[in-house]
C-alpha cells in the first residue's frame, strides 16, 4: 500500500446493511431506483446473493444513522394558522 492509499472501509453486515432500509422505510426497489441500477440487482444486494458495494453499504448506513438522530416531527407546525377557506376542501 502507497502513501496515498487509506486502508480499505471495513465491510457492512447484511444485517446493518437491512437494517439501513428498514430504518429509511425504503424497499429494495426504492435502493435500486435511487442507485439507478436493476432492481433485481439490488434485492439480490440485501438477500446476500450479490456482495453491496461498501460505498453503497456505507452511504446506507449513514443514511440512516442521520434519520435515526433526527426523526421526522411528530405533527405539522405553522408559523400562522390557515386563513379561512385554506382547510384542505373536502
Amino acid at each position: 500500500m502507497t502513501e496515498a492509499q487509506a486502508p480499505a472501509p471495513p465491510r457492512r453486515s447484511l444485517e446493518d446493511i437491512q437494517a439501513a432500509i428498514e430504518a429509511l422505510h425504503w424497499s429494495r426497489n426504492d435502493v435500486g431506483r435511487i442507485f439507478g441500477v436493476d432492481q433485481r440487482l439490488a434485492r439480490r444486494w440485501f438477500a446476500g446473493t450479490v456482495e453491496c458495494p461498501h460505498n453503497v453499504a456505507d452511504w446506507l448506513v449513514r443514511c440512516a444513522d442521520f434519520m435515526r438522530q433526527n426523526p421526522p416531527p411528530e405533527r405539522f407546525e405553522y408559523d400562522d394558522e390557515p386563513a379561512a377557506g385554506d382547510e384542505d376542501d373536502e
